[in-house]
């Protein structure tokens, strides 16, 4: 495969945001399994993972106008509170909250005082996603 088909995002429908916002335990997990694969296939010329999930996220949120990001917050959130999902899964809810644009980021930002070591783990670890050369492309929903 060649690095651009590598990094063609062209297809990013918006799908693996919903599945990862979905009530089904089920859906979720493929969406951490597509976003896995995803990530690895469209990561950097030095093989860095980070840029990989960056680069799926941002095209999965550009595929979706604004009144879909902003119904989508809400279950998004929702799921990476819950104590009934696994850390994999928490863990890329996180990181698709954070690349949804300021109002993810706000919301995964505040649970670093949470009481629960893992919900302030895991926000750390999306937080750490966006680096200095890398900032969500979505604007303030509203």
């Amino acid at each position: 495969m060649t690095k651009e088909q590598n990094t063609d995002l062209s297809g990013a429908t918006g799908a693996l945001i919903r599945q990862l916002a979905s009530d089904d335990p089920a859906a979720r997990n493929r969406a951490v399994s597509l976003l896995f694969a995803r990530a690895r296939a469209s990561q950097g010329p030095e093989g860095d993972l980070a840029d990989g999930f960056r680069n799926v996220l941002r095209a999965e949120w550009e595929a979706l106008d604004a009144s879909q990001r902003l119904a989508l917050l809400e279950p998004l959130v929702r799921n990476f509170l819950s104590r009934e999902i696994d850390l994999l899964t928490m863990e890329f809810t996180a990181m698709a909250l954070v690349w949804q644009g300021e109002d993810g980021a706000t919301e995964i930002v505040s649970c670093l005082d949470a009481d629960d070591f893992v919900i302030r783990h895991k926000a750390a670890i999306a937080i750490g996603l966006l680096d200095r050369s890398h900032t969500p492309v979505m604007h303030e929903i509203g």
